[in-house]
């Protein structure tokens, strides 16, 4: 059914019916149903072109590209078909119109074989007549659309022959008009529509002059309407499919303004509908058009292979209309009119999708054909876009209409900035505004979202401000993580409903007004166990008054070597540091210094550094070594790490002998090697501080024993 746009919402509206001036009432037409999709089987069409409806209300289709014509019941189930493709009785080349005559008898427009076809209401062929593409009397060139008068006499739109020829039911010629191309009176460029009303009168689409025409029953010229091609009331821009209803109305579809509009019989403007697009009510190249006696129309919607059926609706939403935004706490207006008489009162729904959200029971259905129904809007009403109005007589439930597309009720509050693509950096100062209507409350709640999550509340409640916008100062976190799914929300604390969002998502990102490059160690570097260093760094900016200072092995923090140091002076900052000698050997030693007020200014070693211990075995370091002979074993040191070490004899992954307690002092230990000592070449021997573990060395190179 139709659907318009209007809000009343739920019980706590705040409603008052004031009268209005009455408005003369025009016609609507309300979607009914439709059927058909792309495809070969029965109910569904290849783009087709013309449709007719016998007395009976069963309704036929001419299924242009599939060759064939289909029948229907009036709500679109399938009876039958007939056709194929090809010259022979009763097949067809691009059939593209088809008309019924008093007695149920169906005649097609055969356009590419240039003929005429009679059937039985069942699709028994009858006769034929016709053939070209020709000009003489009878013969057609591509006939585009045909029909039926009550005495029996057929029309024939001889498009490509620019004329309109007249038979009776048999086939006999009897008249013709028409020359061209043309654009004077009875002339005509490319007729592809024709009806016939109940007095005889002949309305013909002309189509590419983009008019009506009308003549009597005999051809002789009455009046035109319509220039173009254009897209106003009573213009056209390709004028395809024409009928009439019992009264003399005309209906014109619009191919390329995708709708249909409604006449008198002297072509004055009544109403129109449709518009492109998918949806019901909408067109994609309208192109045949049938009324039947109950005053219901059905339109092809050629290109999307499918038949629409629309109804004269007694009552209509007028306002809203499908678009409109409704602001929370605004005064609106719910417009209908109506024809005849849909009793004293209707009742207004009020739909969120397809839930009704609340009801006005009873209010006044208004007087000459319109009424209306004021309402202000309450600030805590649910905000979306997807609201309708239902309005319905108390008395007469035929009179009902929905509103025809949604509308949307918005937010008294309006977040303006961020409102999407901003960049904010990490402790930067920031403004945050907002726009408000009418009286939110006098306090706002301000938070921060990532994504659909509340991150924080910035402040409970702040002013809300005055004369219409309010703004609050905000300095980022220099936390804050990094990210582009940032948007505000800001919401009064008086009505929770009425709230806003940033439109789309701002980002933060790295605070780039100052930054620390570490200079030294920044990779190659040697360092002894036990040995002092100095730390090194450059600074821009204001980083904070303090640097933390950290060690890395790999990715991995091995430790914080300072929490808070100062950061130098003039652009400049060092720390010294004595490497402790149990730190652990290796050669992916890096340092990161970071500012302790924002850690993103922070930087790290560009390559890794090696820490090697404080002590060096120097012997032996290759060589053989006969059984019973002196093994001297020496080992050179730095700084103090400790008194004794221990020295161990390792054959292979083994250790054979570990001598403990060694004076470190001298730096030699020399052994006599035992005569049960295996003999071999890959002996080494290891030296390790007694006190600290970690300050170790081996011999560079493996030595034999003979």
């Amino acid at each position: 059914m139709r659907n318009y746009i209007v809000f009343i919402l739920m019980a706590t509206l705040m409603l008052c019916a004031i009268p209005e001036t009455a408005i003369a009432a025009v016609e609507f037409y309300d979607y009914d149903l439709k059927w058909g999709s792309y495809g070969t089987a029965d109910g569904q069409f290849n783009n087709p072109r013309g449709v007719a409806v016998d007395g009976a209300g069963n309704v036929y289709v001419a299924d242009t590209q599939n060759d064939r014509v289909q029948k229907f019941t009036v709500t679109g189930t399938f009876i039958t078909k007939w056709g194929s493709n090809g010259p022979g009785d009763g097949k067809f080349s691009f059939p593209h119109a088809v008309a019924v005559d008093t007695e149920g008898n169906v005649y097609v427009a055969d356009t590419y074989n240039h003929r005429i076809q009679k059937f039985t209401p069942n699709g028994t062929f009858i006769m034929t007549w016709g053939e070209g593409p020709e000009l003489a009397d009878g013969k057609f060139s591509y006939p585009h659309a045909v029909a039926v008068d009550t005495e029996g006499n057929v029309y024939v739109a001889d498009s490509y022959n620019h004329r309109i020829q007249k038979f009776n039911r048999t086939g006999s010629f009897i008249t013709k008009w028409g020359d061209g191309p043309g654009s004077g009176d009875g002339q005509f460029y490319y007729p592809f529509g024709i009806a016939v009303d109940n007095a005889g009168n002949v309305y013909v689409a002309d189509s590419q002059n983009n008019r009506i025409q009308k003549f009597n029953a005999t051809g002789t010229f009455i009046m035109k309407w319509g220039d173009g091609p254009g897209s106003e009331d009573g213009q056209f821009y390709y004028p395809f499919g024409i009928a009439v209803d019992n009264a003399g109305n005309l209906y014109v579809a619009e191919y390329y303004n995708h709708r249909i509009q409604k006449f008198t019989p002297n072509g004055s403007y009544i109403t129109k509908w449709g518009s492109y697009g998918p949806g019901d009510g909408q067109f994609n190249y309208p192109f045949g058009i049938a009324v039947d006696n109950a005053g219901k129309v059905y339109v092809v919607d050629s290109n999307r292979h499918r038949i629409q059926k629309f109804f004269l609706a007694p009552l209509w939403v007028t306002l809203p209309n499908g678009g409109e935004t409704w602001t929370q706490g605004s005064k609106q207006t719910i417009r209908w009119e109506y024809l005849g008489e849909p009793g004293p009162t209707v009742r207004i729904d009020v739909m969120k999708g397809s839930n009704v959200l609340g009801t006005i029971p009873s209010v006044p259905a208004g007087s000459e054909g319109a009424g209306s129904y004021n309402l202000t809007l309450p600030y805590n009403a649910p905000l979306g876009s997807d609201f309708r109005v239902k309005v319905t007589s108390t008395s007469n439930a035929t009179f009902s209409d929905t509103s025809n597309n949604p509308f949307t009720i918005g937010p008294a509050i309006t977040m303006v900035s961020p409102n999407g693509g901003e960049n904010y950096m990490q402790g930067s100062p920031q403004t945050l505004k907002w726009n408000y209507t009418n009286t939110p409350g006098a306090t706002v709640k301000i938070e921060a979202m990532r994504g659909e999550t509340v991150l924080a509340v910035i402040i409970p409640a702040t002013s809300i401000g005055s004369g219409g916008q309010g703004s609050f100062n905000l300095t980022i976190p220099y936390h804050t993580p990094l990210g582009s799914d940032y948007r505000i929300q800001i919401t009064s604390t008086t009505y929770p409903g009425c709230t806003d969002t940033s439109n789309a998502s701002f980002s933060i990102v790295p605070n780039t007004t100052a930054s620390i490059t570490l200079v030294s160690p920044d990779g190659g570097e040697n360092y002894l166990q036990g040995s002092t260093q100095t730390i090194n760094w450059t600074y821009t900016g204001d980083p904070g008054p303090m640097v933390k200072i950290e060690a890395l092995r790999g990715e991995a923090i091995l430790a914080v070597i300072t929490p808070a140091t100062s950061i130098g002076s003039a652009g400049s900052g060092s720390f010294n540091l004595t490497f402790p000698y149990n730190t652990p050997l290796g050669s992916d030693y890096r340092i990161r210094v970071s500012s302790t007020v924002y850690p993103t200014w922070t930087d790290s070693s560009e390559n890794p550094f090696t820490i090697s211990p404080a002590i060096t075995v120097v012997s032996p370091d290759g060589g053989s070594y006969p059984i019973g002979s002196t093994l001297p074993m020496g080992w050179t040191y730095t700084g103090s790490p400790g008194a004794t070490v221990m020295i161990d004899v390792i054959k292979g992954n083994s250790t054979l002998k570990t001598l403990t307690g060694i004076p470190i002092g001298s730096g030699w230990y020399n052994v006599t090697i035992p005569a049960s000592t295996p003999t071999g070449s890959d002996y080494r021997v290891r030296v390790t501080s007694t006190t600290y573990p970690a300050c170790s060395d081996t011999s560079d190179i493996a030595f034999a024993i003979i």
